[in-house]
């Protein structure tokens, strides 16, 4: 399903990476989708709504040669990117919206 809501809205640029669904509807979202845009540089994140709408936060870095895409919980995932400079890191991007105002807070760590 989020596959191909993707598919229908993704711009020529972007590869789809990766998806999660969301088990507790989190801020009405369904599921997200990993995706990389090579032209920017750019791993992003795309939340998605039942009927399609979604909000993007993305990261400068590559998505690692395996993202790990893991949903967890209350609008909140995680996945592997890398660096310019060759560090992995684990990126956690937590979704939220108030009042139809979408916030994101993003984390980082570096990976073992």
């Amino acid at each position: 399903m989020l596959e191909t809501l993707f598919s229908q809205k993704q711009e020529e640029t972007w590869e789809y990476l990766d998806c999660a669904l969301f088990s507790d509807k989190a801020f009405d979202r369904v599921g997200v989708v990993l995706f990389q845009d090579p032209d920017d540089g750019t791993c992003n994140t795309a939340f998605f709504d039942a009927d399609g709408y979604f909000a993007l936060c993305g990261i400068r870095a590559q998505p690692a040669e395996e993202p790990d895409l893991t949903y967890l919980g209350n609008g909140a995932v995680s996945f592997r990117a890398v660096y310019e400079d060759g560090h992995s890191y684990l990126f956690t991007i937590t979704f939220s919206e108030e009042e139809h105002r979408v916030n994101f807070v993003v984390d980082s760590e570096p990976c073992p």
